[in-house]
């Protein structure tokens, strides 16, 4: 998953790798944008990719959209997506250990990942999206 945007995504030297239950994550951060790499022995959850960016998202409480998806040889472009310039929510976690962040990260993963079947959002998510994305007119 590749994200063109800025975040404030928790990496040590621009790099992050960690396992969340079946999954071996590697995130890797530039300047300008940043990518998830999700490998597995066993088979991912039907709308992962979903699940994933609604945990970047729940993580820095900022709006994140994947602009690039790749997988088992096919490229998926998507268009850019309404996002806050500017939010009044903070991180669940500031400036706490990078292990922390990335073991709530997987804690929100899991339970969105438990909790929805379907390609939409986890409504926790959806209340997030909301109060990150400013509505018309406030831009």
């Amino acid at each position: 998953m590749h994200f063109f945007e800025e975040a404030n995504i928790p990496c040590a030297l621009d790099t992050a790798q960690f396992k969340s239950d079946d999954y071996d994550f590697v995130v890797r951060k530039t300047d300008e944008s940043f990518s998830v790499r999700v490998e597995s022995k066993i088979e991912l959850p039907e709308h992962f990719e979903i699940r994933v960016e609604e945990a970047l998202r729940f993580l820095p409480a900022q709006s994140v959209a994947t602009r690039v998806m790749v997988r088992s040889g096919c490229l998926d472009l998507y268009s850019a997506s309404v996002r806050s310039k500017r939010t009044a929510l903070m991180p669940p976690l500031v400036r706490g250990p990078i292990e922390q962040s990335w073991a709530l990260f997987s804690n929100y993963l899991r339970y969105v990942t438990r909790e929805t079947k379907s390609s939409s959002w986890h409504p926790c998510s959806g209340y997030l999206h909301n109060a990150l994305v400013p509505t018309i007119g406030e831009e």
